[in-house]
């Protein structure tokens, strides 16, 4: 209750705050903020799985041991409709620190939350940004050179939902090696249960085409 009326408020403005390293630091605390709501314990380990049966507990360096999300849990649904979304912000900023200290957590909460929500949450954050990146390299050469007087569109940055918007000055070449590295680090650290053939083959493939 205290993340949802006293934290969750303040999120916004630390995302846009002037200080890069303040931005960089909410990354961290926001994979911090993800892990409680998802019921870390921080002794809790968690039964034998298929993902310690494949060798892959070197990923989880770093980690704390915490249950099963459920889903369904009021907590969980703070964590995924009111933090997880500001982290697509971060990866979009213009400093190169702080869309990589994004991605990489964006990488540690894919191997936490539901299995059922690594598309809707971790993966659509690269997908976003390949067309985002796209769309800013079209309108860059379309404009060849002719820049807006106003030196921006449609007032992105003062809409409600700006805060999980895409940084409007980080350039378009940025947005793409930033998804790229992103799309080879869910493609590296998640095992199949997370990551399936299925869901590799319908955005995992298309996109690196595009690309």
């Amino acid at each position: 209750k205290l993340t949802s009326t006293g934290l969750v408020p303040l999120l916004p403005r630390l995302v846009k705050d002037g200080e890069s390293i303040i931005r960089q630091r909410l990354c961290a605390e926001l994979k911090v903020l993800c892990l409680v709501l998802m019921g870390m314990t921080g002794t809790t380990k968690e039964p034998h799985s298929a993902e310690s049966a494949n060798g892959i507990d070197s990923r989880m360096a770093g980690l704390p041991q915490i249950p099963k999300p459920i889903k369904s849990s009021n907590y969980y649904k703070v964590m995924a409709h009111h933090l997880f979304p500001h982290l697509f912000t971060l990866i979009s900023d213009p400093d190169n620190e702080v869309r990589r200290a994004a991605s990489e957590n964006i990488v540690k909460l894919a191997l936490r939350v539901d299995e059922n929500d690594v598309v809707s949450l971790a993966l659509s954050i690269p997908l976003r940004l390949v067309k985002e990146g796209q769309k800013r390299a079209v309108a860059g050469s379309n404009q060849n050179g002719a820049k807006d007087p106003s030196g921006s569109t449609s007032g992105t940055g003062t809409t409600a939902s700006s805060s999980s918007s895409p940084h409007p000055q980080t350039p378009a070449e940025d947005l793409l090696i930033t998804a790229s590295n992103l799309l080879a680090d869910l493609a590296s650290f998640l095992p199949p249960p997370r990551l399936s053939p299925e869901t590799t083959t319908r955005y995992l493939s298309p996109t690196i085409l595009s690309l």
